[in-house]
């Protein structure tokens, strides 16, 4: 009976431990990224995959955006600690995290970090991600929105650790400056709209000059002439004048 109990203890136990350490969603394989509101460019995830790799690699921070359609009507508080409950549960996530939440339906942004974190990313830090993200969450940028965060944070980690990262990658981390590549939609849709330009203008100017090359050779093959009658003074007719051309092909 008591050996029954007790397994009844612990199994309830854990059911009340797991039960209270789920999060609204799971972690993807590569934990940096989780875009559940295909709200990411190509670009910018692997800009923030690689960074965030690094940072965890050299300082142990992690550094983790999050975008969903919606928080299930939770507040922004509640549905972080959620997540920081449930991921730190499973083993996934530490006490030196920060998650950069993005809820699409909600238009709002919402930066939590950890007991480890917290000293460095400070209300200061999160207030400037605040003030550079928020014109493209209201604008609906989320991709944007979620990388010029991003930015400050890692930014704030890189300089507090002292993470050696290359000049270039340095810049790219500055408020403003967009790790943007000459590919995806709006680079593939620019070099599409820059090539039916020129293949239109070309194909006038070919018809221009065709047209006008018709019409010097139409010229040059006629010989025009004006022929006058002669004047019979015996004749009562009018004087007619008669226009004509001798076709030298002919």
């Amino acid at each position: 009976m008591r050996r029954l109990l007790s397994l009844i203890s612990v199994l309830l136990c854990a059911f009340l431990l797991t039960g209270f350490s789920i999060a609204p969603v799971s972690p993807t394989k590569g934990l940096f990224v989780n875009d559940y509101a295909t709200s990411l460019f190509s670009e910018h995830k692997e800009f923030i995959t690689d960074i965030s790799t690094v940072l965890e690699e050299q300082t142990g921070a992690q550094v983790i955006v999050l975008a969903v359609k919606n928080r299930d009507g939770l507040d922004a508080a509640t549905y972080a600690g959620q997540i920081f409950t449930g991921w730190q549960f499973n083993g996934d996530l530490s006490d030196n995290a920060v998650i950069i939440l993005l809820s699409k339906e909600d238009k709002e942004l919402f930066i939590a970090a950890g007991d480890g974190l917290s000293g460095i990313i400070d209300p200061h830090t999160i207030a400037q991600a605040y003030n550079l993200s928020a014109s493209y969450v209201e604008g609906g940028n989320y991709s944007k929105a979620i990388f010029e965060a991003y930015k400050t944070v890692a930014l704030k980690v890189v300089t507090h650790y002292g993470v050696p990262l290359e000049d270039s990658v340095i810049e790219q981390l500055q408020p403003g400056v967009q790790k943007e590549r000459f590919g995806g939609f709006y680079g593939m849709l620019i070099f599409f709209v820059v090539a039916v330009f020129i293949a239109v203008r070309s194909l006038l100017v070919s018809r221009k000059y065709q047209k006008r090359y018709a019409r010097q050779n139409y010229y040059k093959r006629k010989n025009y002439t004006v022929e006058r009658r002669a004047f019979d003074e015996d004749d009562d007719d009018d004087a007619i004048y008669t226009i004509g051309y001798d076709d030298k092909d002919s």
